[in-house]
């Protein structure tokens, strides 16, 4: 631990290296040798600033440079700022079935966390709404604090179920064994079978007596499930 400890203090400061990168390449954002420098940037940096300033360079200039855009999909979906709903956006229109259904993934993927977000800082005491400001930017909590939740819970599921039903979804890789329409589906059955008002699925097993139960059979009387499991 003191050694992972150790390595972790003497790691480069990733904003620092980002204002460095960006003063590099300032004047020749659209040079292609440029494209993966700025994807550090607006991966990397942590600093909302920074990060819109590289998203927007990369709109302009490097949505093409297929390499480059899918190490950069997954990472926007926590960035909050404006300007990575514009990249996921425009990235979602690309050629390449990979660049495109990730984005469209990470689009719905965003707009859950944005909402969690908004949650968290509208419970949050002062000391944590500043932590939030600070992290976040007042402008994206703006902007999450304003959406709709009902309307933005069907734009996620159309967005999903559009993944799911892409025949193309089926052949990009999302890690772990997984392609992108499995995501899909699995996070379709939980919004529409596992969210708060929906019906429960149907549960069969063994009581502590050994008798064969369903839960069905208690529906109307209010039930606990303990789930748990030994590793």
């Amino acid at each position: 631990r003191t050694e992972r400890q150790a390595l972790f203090a003497e790691r480069p400061d990733a904003a620092a290296f980002s204002a460095r990168i960006l003063a590099a390449v300032s004047g020749r954002e659209e040079a292609p040798e440029n494209a993966n420098g700025l994807v550090f940037i607006a991966s990397r940096s942590g600093d909302s600033k920074m990060s819109g300033a590289a998203l927007g360079h990369i709109v302009k200039h490097h949505l093409g440079n297929v390499a480059a855009m899918k190490p950069l999909v997954g990472s926007l979906s926590r960035d909050m700022t404006p300007m990575a709903g514009k990249a996921l956006a425009a990235m979602s229109k690309s050629d390449d079935a990979t660049v495109s259904i990730s984005a469209r993934y990470t689009m719905a993927s965003r707009m859950k966390n944005m909402m969690q977000m908004a949650s968290g800082y509208a419970d949050a005491d002062e000391a944590l709404k500043k932590r939030y400001v600070e992290f976040y930017g007042q402008e994206a909590i703006d902007a999450a604090g304003a959406m709709d939740a009902a309307a933005t819970n069907k734009k996620v599921e159309t967005i999903l179920d559009a993944i799911a039903k892409d025949e193309r979804a089926a052949t990009v890789d999302a890690g772990r064994g997984r392609t992108y329409a499995d995501m899909a589906k699995t996070e379709l059955f939980e919004i529409r079978n596992l969210s708060v008002g929906c019906k429960a699925p149907e549960i069969t097993g063994p009581d502590v007596d050994g008798v064969t139960f369903n839960l069905s059979d208690y529906r109307g009387k209010v039930v606990f499930l303990d789930f748990w499991g030994h590793w």
